[in-house]
Parts: C-alpha cells; structure tokens; sequence
C-alpha cells in the first residue's frame, strides 16, 4: 500500500495537481461525482448514478430521474504550457523545485472564454456512442491555481456559447473550496439548441 501511495506521487505532476495521480477514467468519473455533490448541496439533483462508460465517447453517463440516458464529455481546463514549464524546473523525478522556479499561468477575461469556446466547439464535434442520450453535457473542470472563482462567475455570466449541434448543456466546475466543495457555473447557450430532455427519448442501460 505504501509502495503504490509513493509510486501516485511520483507520477503526479507539480502543477494543478488535485486530481492527478488516478487513471483518466478515475479523474472523469471523480470530477462528475463532485458536480453531482455540489448540484444536491444547492437542492438540486438532476441526474443520477454516474459512472464510466466504456466505449469513449462519451467518457461517462449517468440517467435523469426519469431514467433516460445522459452522456457527459468530462475535460480539464489547464494551461499545458505551464504545466510542462514547471515540469521543465524540476531537480529530480521525485523532487519539486523552488517556488520561484514554478510557473502559473495567469488568465484574463478573453483568453478564458476563448479556451472554453474552442472546447466546446471540439466536444460538439465528437460522435457520442451508445444512447441514445436525452441529454448530452460537459463537463469543464480547473485546478489553475491563479483561477479565482468571482472571476470564473463573472466572465460566463454574460457570455453565450454556440448553437450547437449535439451539446444540450456545460457546466465548469471551479477550483476546491473549504467548506464548500466544488463550486461550478453553468454555462450559458444561445441559438437554436438540440432537443431537451423532455422531447427525446433516452433508454436505461
């Protein structure tokens, strides 16, 4: 057990970490549960039994309370070319290097909405296996350590994304938060959107 606790470590990289050192499917599955968590907290639990699907896309599902199928695209919001920076600065595999050798990506109104734009626009583009899906959502989650939640909340609050083929609905969800959990934000749609769950109909597995 120690062994594999120091093996997770050594692997995870130094830069917005929180979810490193799982598999993806752990990591996806992992940032669901915690949306789910904080969407019940606020009294409102729409979506039910999340888990993995294995036939990717989508990378998990989960059902409404009426029992129709939900496809979610689960995917980080991280800055890549920081991440390899502060990887670049480390002394040794199992060493982190000084503060002053990491770098931390700073991100301001535009280069945020235009990251969660070009996301979306790729996830759209994806053909979701299985279903068929009442909804089909994603999933944005960060741990950029510079990445305030005001700032998050306020940069969607007045922007709308799309239309969209196939995407139904976003959500980001913001970095960890004491006492509160995992804030997120749902992101808003415009244009004509694809059918809601109330007009398709969704099978359970």
């Amino acid at each position: 057990m120690a062994d594999e606790l120091r093996r997770i470590v050594e692997r995870m990289r130094l830069y917005a970490p929180i979810r490193e050192g799982g598999t993806k499917q752990q990591k996806e599955l992992g940032a669901l549960r915690d949306l789910l968590e904080s969407m019940a907290r606020g009294g409102d639990s729409p979506y039910l039994d999340p888990r993995v699907w294995q036939d990717d896309p989508p990378d998990c599902i989960a059902e409404t309370t009426c029992g129709a199928l939900v496809a979610f695209e689960v995917t980080e919001f991280v800055s890549q070319e920081a991440i390899a920076l502060s990887e670049k600065a480390r002394p040794g595999r199992k060493a982190a290097p000084k503060n002053d050798r990491m770098v931390y990506r700073g991100w301001d109104r535009a280069g945020f909405l235009e990251r969660i734009a070009a996301i979306l626009k790729e996830k759209d583009c994806k053909t979701f296996k299985g279903g068929p899906y009442a909804e089909m959502v994603v999933l944005i989650h960060t741990d950029e350590p510079l990445l305030l939640r005001h700032d998050c909340e306020s940069w969607l609050s007045d922007r709308q994304f799309g239309p969209f083929q196939r995407l139904t609905s976003a959500y980001f969800l913001c970095p960890y938060e004491p006492h509160v959990g995992y804030p997120f934000v749902r992101v808003r749609f415009g244009g004509v959107q694809p059918a809601s769950a109330d007009s398709r109909q969704g099978r359970k597995l």
